[in-house]
């Protein structure tokens, strides 16, 4: 599994908190892109930002979904969940719905 926590967890909880609750689920290997996805919001859709945006996402979300390519990959944040569409053209999937997995993606 592979875990981009979004900017907003970091700042209120940190990186420990998304962590904790998927080994309290039972995964067992979490590989963490920790930091910005490069996405921030609007910031790289905007073609003059686009060049940060990617060399943000080359410091730790690319090289982790390229080294694990057939992982699920979580990713709560709106803009963290698009930036891995984008770089991996898989959907990620949001912390709820592992612990919902009846509910309708």
């Amino acid at each position: 599994m592979v875990l981009q926590t979004h900017c907003h967890e970091y700042a209120t909880f940190g990186s420990r908190r998304p962590r904790e609750l998927l080994r309290g689920l039972g995964v067992r290997t979490v590989t963490e892109a920790e930091g910005c996805c490069g996405l921030a919001g609007n910031f790289g859709f905007e073609a003059e930002h686009y060049d940060t945006s990617m060399a943000v996402a080359d410091r730790s979300l690319r090289p982790r979904l390229d080294e694990n390519p057939d992982a699920v990959v979580v990713a709560d944040g709106f803009s963290c969940a698009t930036q891995v569409g984008h770089l991996a053209g898989v959907r990620a999937v949001h912390l709820a719905e592992l612990l919902d997995p009846g509910g309708n993606p």
